[in-house]
C-alpha cells in the first residue's frame, strides 16, 4: 500500500521492512486497497488477524482516518503473535525470535517476501493451522 507521504519512509524503515521507495511509489493507493477489501468481505465488518497488532492496528486507524472512512474493526483485531506466543510457553517451544519468519521457521512455515501483506496473511495462516495441527500431536 502506498504510504501518503514517501518522505516518511526513511532508510531504517527500508532496513527494518526491506521495501524500497521505488516498490512504495508504484504500490495501489489506499483508498484501491480498501475498496478490494471492502468488496472482498461483501462491506460486512471482518475480523482482521495480524501478526504485530498493536503496530499494524494504528497504521490502519490513520489509512481509515485520513480519509474519513472510520475504522470498523476497533474491537476485532486479532493478535496472531499472541495466540502462537501462548501456546508456545504453554509446551516449552522457543523460537529464535519472535519474529513473523523466525517463529514459522521454528513450525516449517515457509514464508516468502517478508512485510508484504499477502505473503505476511498467508504465513499467518498457515503458522496458526501448524501449531493447532502440532497441539493436535501432543494431546
Amino acid at each position: 500500500m502506498q504510504p501518503p507521504n514517501l518522505d516518511a519512509f526513511t532508510d531504517i524503515s527500508q532496513h527494518i521492512t526491506g521495501i524500497t521507495r521505488e516498490e512504495l511509489a508504484t504500490a495501489r493507493p489506499w483508498l484501491k486497497v480498501w475498496r478490494e477489501f471492502a468488496e472482498f468481505t461483501d462491506f460486512n465488518l471482518t475480523r482482521l488477524m495480524a501478526w504485530h497488532a498493536p503496530f499494524d492496528t494504528p497504521v490502519l486507524r490513520a489509512a481509515y482516518g485520513r480519509d474519513r472512512l472510520g475504522f470498523p474493526h476497533e474491537q476485532t483485531v486479532i493478535c496472531a503473535a499472541a495466540l502462537v506466543f501462548g501456546f508456545c510457553c504453554q509446551w516449552g517451544i522457543k523460537p529464535r525470535s519472535w519474529k513473523l519468519a523466525h517463529v514459522c521457521e521454528r513450525f516449517d512455515v515457509p514464508h516468502e517476501k517478508l512485510h508484504r501483506a499477502l505473503p505476511d496473511a498467508r504465513a499467518g495462516r498457515a503458522l496458526l493451522q501448524a501449531v493447532a495441527e502440532f497441539e493436535d500431536t501432543l494431546t
